[in-house]
């Protein structure tokens, strides 16, 4: 989400100036990640544009750009500073409440996301794209019957904007709503076929409702989509544990501790899988690492207790 300065149109050999900011313009507008932000740094420290002094309007533009980039290469609190300046030259500025939310929702600052998603919906009340992002906000704080007005909105804005179904299927699943939760998801694979995440989901909305043979189909087409999905891995580990082929689930869950090592969901199941094969030792390793991990894990601290072990 990157824009272009007021008034410049792109094609540089129509400007009697220095190639060298032309290419900081190109950069800046076009660029990614470090690119980008060296491109719209020293537009930002000239103070000029293509050889005139740049206006309040511009200067926004760079600092908006210079936080896209920004946000590209993870550095969030550069991304708010930036998106900050850009708002406080042009206070109507949109895209840099939108872009400024975007980074607190990265850093877990879920309040001040929805506030500024609210500013840029209150500036662009057309932003489907506002819309998805403050729902997004929502269901990364478990509210997620405000998190489906705004996806309802973003998808009434925006009939094929895949992501809004994608994520109003998590809140339906969240919610236990399966099978709306999978009509989402037929949405959002419908409008885009490679979201590996969107089959990753539908699949435990199946099996939630029992069907493992289709959650194994689903978990199969987004490690096809993506090789290294551990998490896509150790869901149909799951399902074939739930489907009684422990054998191919441990084969599963192994790849999947490859990819992800030390992860405590993904270690419970293991040892889920070695109990139902009647690995008890290997059971027990995996239950007690697991709760090592994340002391939380009630289900490891079942097992434990179920296999006679003292906690």
């Amino acid at each position: 989400m990157r824009t272009t300065f007021v008034g410049i149109v792109l094609t540089f050999s129509f400007f009697n100036v220095a190639a060298s900011q032309a290419d900081e313009v190109n950069d800046c507008v076009r660029g990614r990640g470090d690119v980008q932000i060296l491109g719209c740094s020293e537009i930002i420290k000239s103070r000029t544009l293509l050889g005139n002094p740049i206006s309040d309007a511009n200067l926004a533009l760079a600092h908006y750009n210079r936080g896209v980039g920004y946000r590209y290469v993870g550095r969030f609190d550069r991304a708010i500073a930036d998106n900050g300046l850009a708002i406080q030259l042009n206070p109507g500025y949109a895209k840099a409440y939108e872009s400024r939310g975007t980074a607190f929702l990265a850093t877990g600052r879920y309040d001040m996301a929805i506030a500024d998603f609210g500013d840029a919906i209150q500036l662009d009340p057309q932003s489907a794209r506002a819309f998805n992002s403050r729902g997004n906000a929502y269901k990364s704080m478990g509210q997620y019957d405000r998190a489906i007005v705004d996806y309802d909105e973003a998808v009434r804005l925006k009939p094929k904007f895949a992501a809004s179904y994608y994520g109003r299927g998590v809140a339906y699943r969240a919610l236990g709503q399966n099978e709306r939760a999978i009509a989402d998801y037929d949405q959002a694979i419908s409008l885009d076929p490679d979201h590996a995440d969107a089959y990753t989901k539908r699949g435990i909305a199946f099996l939630a409702l029992g069907e493992g043979s289709r959650a194994i189909s689903d978990y199969g087409q987004a490690i096809r989509l993506n090789p290294e999905y551990a998490d896509a891995y150790n869901n149909r580990a799951w399902a074939y544990f739930k489907l009684g082929e422990a054998e191919k689930g441990l084969a599963d869950v192994n790849r999947a501790l490859e990819l992800k090592p030390n992860d405590a969901n993904q270690l419970d199941t293991r040892a889920n899988i070695h109990e139902a094969m009647g690995n008890l030792d290997a059971a027990i390793a995996d239950y007690r690492e697991a709760l090592n991990l994340n002391p939380r894990m009630q289900g490891s601290r079942e097992g434990l207790e179920r296999l006679g072990v003292k906690l």
